[in-house]
């Protein structure tokens, strides 16, 4: 009943999105680790977390980063463009209302910012909180 509730939400807005300035809806910028695959040398985000020789190496050229470095500096990185509303994704957790009190919340998710962006449920959750775990397990989220 609540995912066709979100379903209908967005199916009658006129625009497809306005529905999410709803009260209550908490906005994130957000980047899913799958989005940023691709090494591009800059170390960094990730300076903190790799031992200082290792870094020098691949900072010369003279080693290139493991698969769990890869894996490391690409969360790294998506943090950082999810702090940056200009690079991201974005995500809305919107209350779902039935006779005016709360009964969940949806997660939609979207592509770089209104007004351009499609959204896509991603489900329907009993809290903001768990909406929340949901987009934690999937990349980086920061609130707006």
């Amino acid at each position: 009943m609540l995912e066709r509730l979100a379903m209908d939400l967005k199916a009658n807005s006129k625009d497809g999105w306005s529905f999410v300035k709803t009260e209550g809806t908490v906005t994130f910028g957000f980047c899913r680790w799958v989005e940023e695959e691709e090494w591009d040398g800059d170390v960094e985000t990730v300076r903190s977390l790799w031992r200082p020789e290792r870094l020098t190496l691949i900072e010369r050229g003279e080693a290139e980063p493991d698969e769990e470095e890869l894996l490391q500096w690409q969360k790294a990185h998506c943090r950082t463009l999810a702090d940056n509303e200009d690079f991201t994704s974005s995500a809305f957790v919107v209350p779902l209302r039935v006779d005016s009190n709360i009964a969940g919340y949806a997660l939609f998710t979207g592509n770089h910012g209104l007004p351009d962006v499609v959204l896509v449920l991603e489900g329907v959750f009993e809290s903001v909180e768990a909406a929340k775990l949901k987009l934690a397990s999937e990349g980086a989220a920061v609130e707006v």
